[in-house]
Formats: C-alpha cells, sequence, structure tokens
C-alpha cells in the first residue's frame, strides 16, 4: 500500500500491527524493535501524507522503543521541517547525519540514504527555508556528491547558489 501510495490502506494495516504488537498477539522477537518498525513506517505514511504532527508523534514513540531507529529519525527530523519546527528539525537531522552514522541500527530496515543524501537533501531545504543559504549549500553540495541523480537536491543546490549569488 506503501508502493501504490495508498495512504489511508497502509495506515490501517499500519495500525492493526500496533494492536497486535500492543496486545501481545503478535508472534515475534524482539517485540521492542519490530514496535519500532511499525511507528516509523506508520510515521512515514503520515509524513507522505502530509499529517506531520502525527509523524512527529509516532517518530517520538518508534525511537523510545528504539533510539537507533534510522528511519525514525529521518521521518521526524522530515515531518519537524514540513510542520515549521525548522529549529529541532535541523538538530535532529544534523544528528541523523553527523551523530548517529557510527550507531549500530535496527537490523530491520537499514536506508543509509536516510543516513546520508536525504538526510541532507531536507536538512539543506530546511536551511534555505530558515534563510541560512551557506548552510545549505554546504549540506546540499554533499547530497549531490553522494546521489548525483537526484533531481531535487540539484535544483536544492541552485536555489541556495541564487540566494548567495553564487552563479558557478
Amino acid at each position: 500500500f506503501v508502493d501504490e501510495g495508498t495512504w489511508d490502506r497502509a495506515q490501517e494495516e499500519y495500525l492493526w500491527c500496533l494492536t497486535r504488537l500492543r496486545d501481545d498477539t503478535a508472534p515475534v522477537s524482539p517485540k521492542k524493535i519490530w514496535f519500532a518498525l511499525v511507528l516509523s513506517s506508520l510515521a512515514s505514511v503520515y509524513a507522505k501524507s502530509a499529517r506531520y504532527q502525527d509523524g512527529i508523534g509516532c517518530a517520538r514513540e518508534a525511537l523510545e522503543s528504539d533510539p537507533t531507529d534510522v528511519q525514525a529519525r529521518y521521518w521526524l527530523g522530515y515531518s519537524l521541517a514540513h510542520s515549521d519546527n525548522r529549529e529541532e528539525a535541523a538538530t535532529v537531522l544534523r544528528g541523523l547525519v553527523y551523530e548517529d552514522s557510527a550507531l549500530v541500527t535496527s537490523p530491520l530496515f537499514t536506508n543509509k540514504a536516510m543516513q546520508t543524501w536525504m538526510a541532507r537533501r531536507e536538512l539543506g531545504q530546511n536551511e534555505i527555508n530558515r534563510g541560512n543559504y551557506a548552510e545549505a549549500w554546504s549540506e546540499l553540495e554533499l547530497a549531490v556528491q553522494e546521489n548525483p541523480s537526484s533531481q531535487e537536491c540539484w535544483i536544492l543546490l541552485s536555489i541556495a547558489a541564487c540566494a548567495l549569488g553564487n552563479f558557478e
């Protein structure tokens, strides 16, 4: 349902999983990692459907269960940035890129892009929105080095360049 962009149906399935995990009828172990995975996946659904406050709540709850959950950290930063809580978003996204990269992450979900170019893209966009164009430039320049095929990173880098008057 996530791949199809059917957000309501994806939300319904993730909430069903959470109910089973909470009432202890899900035959999985360790529960805390599965619980965090489902919550961070639900946070992504909320973020993609512009329900940022719900996404923030799910991501925070996921991080209570598994503080090393990369997906939860990414969607927390993303949702904070898109809900105009840009200062906290910058802190979360910087932590994801610069501090958390050495942490052991959940064995159930590994997405290195969320710790590298995707987090840098969000941080760069967040810094553009905050008017910190030099910092946005720095992050976005690294993002395009890490993923030169990301058109969105190039567009954001161009916006930062124009704001800085750097037309090279």
